[in-house]
C-alpha cells in the first residue's frame, strides 16, 4: 500500500550516489544503461496494456471505461453526502469512486484496501440472491457504509427483502 513511492525515492536516491562515484565519463553509459533497463519494463507494461484495451479489458479485469450512469451516480453521490460517509458497492465503481468524488469506500484498488480479497467476497456474498436478510443486515452493519451503491442486476431481489434490511439499506448511524 503506497510501497513503490518510498522505494522510488530510495532508487533515485541510489542512482544519484552511483552516479557521484563513476567517473565523468562513464556518467552518461552508466545513465543511458539505467535509462534502457528502466524503459524495458515500462514498454512491456504498455504493449500489454495497449493490447488488453484493444478487445476492451485491462490487467485487473475492471472495464477500461467508466459508464455515464456509474459517473451520474458518482455526481449525485458526491453532491449529496460527506465526504466522511463510506460507500459500499461493486468493485468497478468502488475502484473509482474515490478519484471521481474525493470520498470513501469500504473497499476500493486491490493492491491499496487492507483485506481486500475479504472485504470483496462481503459485496459478493451480500449481493448474492441465497443470502438471507438477516446476513445481509450484518454485512451491512459490518462495513459501516452509509450508503450502498449497485447495480439493477445486483439488487433485483431487493423487493423481496424484509423492511428490517430496508432500514438497514437506509442511511443509518
Amino acid at each position: 500500500m503506497g510501497l513503490h513511492v518510498p522505494l522510488c525515492m530510495l532508487c533515485a536516491y541510489a542512482l544519484c550516489r552511483l552516479m557521484t562515484r563513476v567517473s565523468s565519463p562513464s556518467r552518461r553509459a552508466v545513465f543511458l544503461a539505467m535509462m534502457l533497463v528502466m524503459a524495458a519494463s515500462n514498454i512491456k507494461f504498455i504493449v500489454q496494456d495497449m493490447k488488453l484495451l484493444a478487445v476492451g479489458q485491462t490487467v485487473t479485469h475492471y472495464a477500461p471505461f467508466i459508464s455515464d450512469s456509474d459517473l451520474a451516480s458518482m455526481r449525485w453521490l458526491r453532491d449529496h453526502t460527506r465526504a466522511t460517509d463510506t460507500i459500499f458497492a461493486p468493485p468497478t465503481f468502488a475502484l473509482f469512486f474515490p478519484a471521481f468524488t474525493g470520498h470513501q469506500v469500504y473497499y476500493g484498488h486491490w493492491s491499496e484496501t487492507p483485506d481486500y480479497a475479504c472485504k470483496l467476497r462481503e459485496w459478493f456474498e451480500f449481493v448474492d440472491p441465497s443470502t438471507t436478510d438477516d446476513i445481509r443486515a450484518i454485512i451491512l452493519r459490518s462495513t459501516d457504509a452509509s450508503y450502498v451503491a449497485g447495480y439493477s442486476s445486483e439488487f433485483r431481489y431487493m423487493k423481496r427483502m424484509s423492511s428490517d434490511v430496508y432500514k438497514v439499506l437506509k442511511k443509518w448511524p
